[in-house]
C-alpha cells in the first residue's frame, strides 16, 4: 500500500501546473490577432522564403538590428516552414516561450533565494510566487502577442538561463566541487544566444555583477574563489568598461541616430525619467497606456522643468537610490531594484530609440517583482496577519492579474478593438492614424482614408506634416482615384525637415504604387524633384539610410518619367552614400545602361566588383550577368 505522506505535497505540486495553464488560457483570446508595425517588414520576407518566393532572410543585407538577430529569425523560419506563414502559430509559440521563461525564472530564483538567510526557509514558495505573478502581468501582453517581439522574449529567456547556469557554477566554486567550467561555458552560450536574439540582452554582464553582489558576497575576511574573480573580470567588468570606453571614444555611434528623430539626446534622457516610473508603476498597477503600441504620442520632456513632473521624477529616483543605500544590507531587495535598472540600461538611457515601448520592461520587471515579494515576506515576519494570509494574498493577486491579462489578450485578438482602445487612450498618435489609414485603404474606402490623413495631419509634429501629404498622395494612387490638381503641390508646400521613418515608409509605398501602374496621372519627374530637394535640404548626414533611400526612390521616379540621365546620377549617388550596397549598385548599373551611359555603367560595375562579398556565389553570378550585357 502506498504511503500517504506524499499526499499533502500533491496540491503544491499541482499549483505551478495550474498557474501555467491559467496563463495559457488567459492568452488564448489574443492568438488570432493582427500583424502590427514591425511584424510586416520582419515576418513578410520569412513567409515569402517559406513559400519559395524569396531568398533566405538570414542572408538579407537589411538586418533587424546591428547583430541581425539570427536566433529570432531562425525561430520564425521554423514557424513558417511548419505553418506556411499563418500568424496564430507564431503567436502561440510566443506564449509557450513566455511560459518557458517563467519556468526558467523559477529555477533561477529558487537557487538565489536559498542563499538569503532571511528567505531561505521559504525560498521555493517565494520563487514560485514571483515567477507566476510575473507570468501573469498584463503589461506582458504587448510583448507576447506582438509577434515580432519574440525577439524580446527569447533574449530574456536565454539571459535567465545564462544567469541560472552562472549561479549553479558559482555554487560549485564555493563548495570546491568539480563541474563549474562546463556550466560557465553553458552560461557563455546562453548569453551569446540572448544577444543574437536581440541586442537588449547585451546588459547580461551588468546582470551578472548584480547577482554576484547580491547573493555571493564573501564572508568578512575571505575572498572569492580565483575562478569566480576571473569570470567577474572577463564577463562582467571588462565588457562594461570596453563598451563605455568605445561609446566615449566614438560618440557618433549614439549621436548619429538622433538625426532621424524628433528629439535630441537631452530630451530622451529627461523623458526616460518619467517613462521608467510608468514602467515600474504598471508592473503592479496596469496602465491603459501599456495595453497597446500606440505610444508615439508620449509627451517629451524638453528640460528638467518642462514639464515640471520631470523634476519630480528625478527627485523620486534620487529618493529610491537613497533608500537602496539605506537598505543595502537587504541585498535581495536591493538587488531586485538594481536588476530593474540594469535591464533598462540600453533601451531606456542614451540610445536614440523611440521614447516609450512597454516591451522593454519584460526582463527588468523580474527584478521589481522579486524585490516586492521579498519585501512583503519580510514584513510578514514582523506582522503575523500578513504571514497568515500570505498564500491567499498571492493567489488573489495572481487571479486579478490573470483576469486583466485575459482582458488585454481579448483586446489584442481583433484589430478593430485595438484601434478603438487606442482612439480613446492615444488619440494624438500618428501611428494610430497611419494604421487606420491602412485599414481604410484595404477596404477601398477613399473617404475614410481622407479622414484619417486629415486627422494625422492635425496631430503630426512639424517634421511629419509633409509625411501626411505623402500618404495623401499614396491614397489617390492606391485606390485609383484621379489626382486632384493640388495634391502633389501640397507635398512641396510643406517645409522640408529631416526625413523620418514614417516619411521613408511613405516613399516606399509610393514607389510600389508607381511600379504597379497605380498612378498614371502622377507627374513622377516632379515627385522625383521634390524628393531630391528634400534629401538635399535634410540636416542628416549623406550616409543616413533614409537619405540614400530617398534618392533611390527619386531615381526610380525620374526613370519612370524617362529622364534617365538624372535617374542614373541619383542612383549612383545613392549607391555610393549607402556604402556600396549591392542591390543599389545593380540598380545604378541598370539606370546607366538604360541611359546608354557605358562609362557610368563601367564605373558602377568596377565598384561592385571591389565591394562584392568574396564568398557570395549569388553576387558573383549577378556580376557575370552584368558583364555579359551588351
Amino acid at each position: 500500500m502506498k504511503s500517504d505522506r506524499t499526499h499533502p505535497n500533491l496540491p503544491a505540486r499541482l499549483l505551478p501546473c495550474l498557474a501555467l495553464a491559467a496563463v495559457l488560457l488567459a492568452y488564448l483570446p489574443g492568438l488570432h490577432g493582427p500583424a502590427l508595425l514591425d511584424d510586416v517588414p520582419n515576418l513578410g520576407p520569412i513567409v515569402d522564403w517559406a513559400q519559395g518566393k524569396a531568398d533566405n532572410p538570414l542572408l538579407a543585407e537589411r538586418k533587424s538590428g546591428p547583430m541581425g538577430r539570427p536566433i529570432s529569425l531562425l525561430s520564425f523560419m521554423g514557424n513558417a516552414l511548419v505553418s506556411g506563414g499563418t500568424l496564430w502559430p507564431m503567436k502561440l509559440t510566443n506564449v509557450l516561450l513566455h511560459l518557458l521563461t517563467g519556468v526558467a525564472l523559477f529555477g533561477l530564483l529558487d537557487r538565489l533565494l536559498r542563499r538569503d538567510a532571511r528567505l531561505a526557509n521559504h525560498a521555493r514558495a517565494l520563487a514560485m510566487a514571483t515567477s507566476v505573478l510575473w507570468l501573469a502581468l498584463p503589461q506582458h501582453v504587448v510583448t507576447v502577442l506582438y509577434t515580432v517581439q519574440r525577439m524580446t522574449v527569447l533574449a530574456a529567456l536565454f539571459s535567465v538561463l545564462g544567469l541560472w547556469a552562472y549561479v549553479a557554477a558559482r555554487e560549485r566554486m564555493q563548495q570546491a566541487r568539480a563541474g563549474a567550467v562546463p556550466l560557465l561555458l553553458l552560461m557563455a552560450l546562453c548569453a551569446a544566444l540572448a544577444a543574437l536574439s536581440k541586442e537588449s540582452a547585451l546588459v547580461f554582464p551588468l546582470l551578472l555583477l548584480i547577482v554576484e553582489w547580491a547573493f555571493f558576497a564573501p564572508p568578512a575576511g575571505s575572498r572569492r574563489p580565483p575562478l569566480a574573480r576571473l569570470v567577474i573580470l572577463l564577463v562582467g567588468v571588462l565588457p562594461l568598461v570596453a563598451a563605455i570606453g568605445w561609446i566615449a571614444w566614438h560618440p557618433g555611434i549614439v549621436l548619429s541616430g538622433y538625426e532621424g528623430r524628433d528629439f535630441g539626446l537631452a530630451e530622451r534622457v529627461y523623458s526616460q525619467l518619467r517613462v521608467l516610473w510608468e514602467y515600474a508603476w504598471s508592473t503592479f498597477f496596469p496602465l491603459e497606456r501599456t495595453a497597446n503600441v500606440y505610444n508615439d504620442d508620449y509627451a517629451l520632456s524638453h528640460g528638467l522643468f518642462d514639464p515640471p513632473v520631470t523634476a519630480l521624477a528625478l527627485a523620486g529616483w534620487l529618493a529610491v537610490v537613497a533608500g537602496l543605500w539605506f537598505l543595502r544590507r537587504w541585498r535581495t531587495i536591493v538587488g531586485g531594484v538594481l536588476f530593474f535598472f540594469a535591464g533598462h540600461a540600453l533601451e531606456s538611457t542614451i540610445f536614440p530609440l523611440e521614447i516609450y515601448f512597454v516591451h522593454r520592461n519584460y526582463l527588468p520587471s523580474m527584478g521589481l517583482l522579486l524585490a516586492a515579494v521579498s519585501t512583503l515576506h519580510l514584513l510578514g515576519q514582523r506582522v503575523p496577519r500578513i504571514a497568515r494570509h500570505g498564500a491567499l494574498l498571492a493567489a488573489g493577486a495572481f487571479a486579478c492579474l490573470a483576469l486583466a491579462t485575459a482582458a488585454r489578450a481579448h483586446l489584442w485578438g481583433d484589430m478593430g478593438r485595438l484601434l478603438k482602445h487606442a482612439e480613446i487612450n492615444n488619440p494624438t498618435s500618428l501611428r494610430l492614424h497611419t494604421d487606420r489609414l491602412r485599414e481604410a485603404l484595404e477596404a477601398d474606402d477613399f473617404a475614410g482614408a481622407q479622414r484619417e490623413i486629415e486627422a494625422a495631419y492635425q496631430v503630426a509634429p512639424s517634421s511629419e506634416k509633409r509625411t501626411a501629404r505623402l500618404w495623401n498622395l499614396f491614397s489617390y494612387c492606391r485606390l485609383g482615384v484621379p489626382l486632384a490638381p493640388d495634391v502633389l503641390d501640397s507635398v512641396a508646400a510643406e517645409p522640408a525637415t529631416r526625413i523620418t521613418l514614417a516619411a521613408n515608409l511613405a516613399m516606399m509605398q509610393l514607389q510600389s504604387s508607381v511600379r504597379a501602374g497605380q498612378c498614371p496621372d502622377l507627374d513622377t519627374a516632379e515627385l522625383g524633384r521634390i524628393l531630391t530637394a528634400w534629401a538635399d535640404q535634410s540636416p542628416q548626414a549623406p550616409a543616413h539610410q533614409y537619405l540614400w533611400e530617398a534618392r533611390a526612390v527619386a531615381a526610380g521616379m525620374y526613370a519612370h518619367a524617362g529622364q534617365l540621365d538624372t535617374a542614373f546620377a541619383l542612383a549612383q549617388r545613392a549607391f555610393l552614400d549607402s556604402g556600396s550596397r549591392f542591390e543599389l549598385g545593380v540598380f545604378a548599373f541598370m539606370m546607366a545602361k538604360s541611359a546608354n551611359n557605358d562609362a557610368g555603367a563601367a564605373q558602377v560595375l568596377d565598384r561592385l566588383k571591389q565591394t562584392a562579398k568574396s564568398n557570395d556565389d549569388e553576387q558573383a553570378g549577378v556580376i557575370r550577368e552584368l558583364q555579359e550585357m551588351p
